[in-house]
Parts: structure tokens; sequence; C-alpha cells
């Protein structure tokens, strides 16, 4: 019984030492290791945005690339085309965006308003994202020959477009987390 005093009274001595030592776990100072985790939220939100631009600029620039004797695309084709170019620059921005603000530490807008736009623009290029997707389908039901092709380009661009989706979502999320845990 004695060990088990003595044991827990070293621990005690200890705990008290390293939280009085290392401020970032000093619980009255309310930051119980938050620059580090915002730091590494920048991080994955700036990882998240070049994936969503990478694929976005894949996915309409496949299927440009493969109907460059004509102008003309099909309705659902046009679509996922226009949602590309639309998905690519608006990550584009978030990513220059996030790049200034990680090497200079300097914003284009304050930090409350770069939220909203990231929390709010995400979510909305992911929606339009997901429509181009859901509206694609379709076309590859009316569509005969499935080696085509405009056929293989185009599920490579709806593929992608997915992916776009998927990382972008992602990138809502820990906008939202982020946002939420700002607010307590």
């Amino acid at each position: 019984m004695e060990n088990f005093q003595e044991r827990r009274a070293q621990l005690s001595v200890e705990v008290l030492e390293h939280v009085t030592a290392n401020p970032l776990t000093d619980i009255e100072s309310g930051d119980v290791g938050g620059s580090k985790n915002k730091d590494l939220s920048k991080k994955g939100r700036l990882i998240l945005a070049v994936a969503a631009f990478a694929f976005s600029f894949v996915s309409f620039f496949i299927l440009k690339a493969t109907n460059q004797q004509t102008l003309y695309l099909d309705e659902e084709q046009g679509y996922v085309f226009a949602i590309g170019i639309i998905s690519t620059v608006y990550n584009g921005f978030q990513v220059a965006s996030q790049l200034l603000h990680l090497t200079t530490g300097k914003s284009l807008f304050n930090e409350r308003t770069t939220g909203f736009i990231s929390f709010f623009g995400d979510q909305i290029i992911a929606y339009l994202l997901m429509s181009a997707v859901s509206s694609a389908v379709p076309y590859f039901y009316r569509i005969e020959g499935w080696f085509y092709i405009g056929v293989v380009s185009a599920w490579v661009s709806v593929s992608t477009t997915f992916a776009a989706f998927v990382s972008l979502a992602l990138s809502a999320m820990i906008s939202g987390y982020y946002k939420l845990s700002a607010q307590e």
C-alpha cells in the first residue's frame, strides 16, 4: 500500500512539473495544444485544396483534350466541364490564399472572412461537383460502344470530379470543425 501511495505522489509531482514547464498544455491558459492543431489543420486544408485543384483541372482538361476537333460537348459533358473550370478557379484561389498565409502570415481578407469563404465555398463547390457527377451518369447509359475514347475520357473525367468532391468535402469538414472550435 505504501508503494502505491509513494508512486501516486511521485506521478502527481511529475504531472505538475510537466504542466508548468510546457505552456501548450497549461490548463489555465486555455490552450491545450490548440496552436499545434491549428497549424496541422491549415496544412491539411492546403493539401486537400491542392488535391481538389489537381483533380478539377484533370477533369475538365481530359474532356476538352479528347474533344479538341469540335467545340461541341454533350449536355452532361458540358456541365462537368463547366463545373470543373469553376472548381479549378476556386481551388486555385484557395491554394494561393493558403500559401500566402502560410509563407507570409498575411491573409487577403481578415481571418473571419477567410474562414467563411472557405467554409461556405468548399460546401458550394463540393455540391456542384457532386451534381456534375450525378448528372453525367445517364450519359453512360445512352452511349453504345464502351471502348470509344470519348466514353473512356468521360469516365476518367467523372472519376476525377468525384475525387475532387471528396477532397473538398474533407476540407469543408476541417473548416467546419475549425470554425466551431474557434467559437468556444
